[in-house]
């Protein structure tokens, strides 16, 4: 049982995306425009089915649902934890983005296109923009580890004010290098190394935190 300044969060790195797929026969293409908020594979959607089959136990236990605001992300959510649709909220947090900057992939199209494509996702903590102001905040660079924690430790602050107490959060490799290792690891207990090293696509790890 749980108690009262304790919470249990699932960490989910997305599953394969299209800039993914790209990437390993040529690394620049992070850099492709057209990969702008970059979609799941179909290689990535059948991660997603596996992920549902495995976390189907979590059904009935999760109270809340976090997403990154891309579209991989909200993607992964809806075809890796289609049991918790409609029963459980589902809120898009911009602190759980990817590294941004350079990489089109890791830049937002318009929140409004996501609120169309999305009705099951709130996004109203988003800066509804037709420009990825944040993503463009680092010009031709990537945005520093530093920028990345400070954005960790903003979201635990987030997560230590909501009621709920068993979490899934979806979001990207990047992102949980930093946060669980500059940040997570403050909190959780019983870490260990294994826990702070890269995520797969599509592979969950769950904590429980004291907060």
């Amino acid at each position: 049982r749980l108690r009262d300044d304790e919470k249990i969060i699932h960490l989910v790195r997305h599953a394969k995306g299209a800039h993914n797929a790209a990437a390993e026969f040529d690394y620049s293409a992070y850099k492709r425009e057209d990969l702008e908020d970059a979609l799941l594979t179909e290689e990535g959607i059948e991660q997603c089915f596996l992920l549902a089959e495995e976390s189907e136990f979590l059904a009935d236990a999760v109270e809340l649902v976090v997403v990154s605001p891309m579209n991989r992300t909200i993607q992964t959510a809806v075809y890796g934890f289609p049991n918790l649709l409609g029963r459980v909220p589902w809120i898009a947090r911009p602190e759980v983005r990817e590294t941004m900057g350079q990489h089109p992939c890791d830049r937002m199209v318009p929140v409004s296109q996501k609120i169309a494509n999305y009705p099951d996702v709130d996004f109203k903590a988003l800066d509804d923009s037709d420009r990825d102001e944040a993503y463009y905040s680092y010009n031709d660079r990537r945005e520093p580890l530093d920028d990345i924690e400070i954005r960790g430790r903003t979201f635990i602050e987030w997560l230590r004010s909501r009621p709920e107490k068993e979490i899934v959060i979806v979001t990207h490799s990047g992102f949980l290098l930093t946060f669980v290792n500059r940040v997570l690891r403050d909190y959780a207990m019983d870490f260990s190394e294994r826990h702070g090293e890269e995520f797969r696509n599509a592979e969950l790890r769950s904590f429980v935190v004291k907060m």
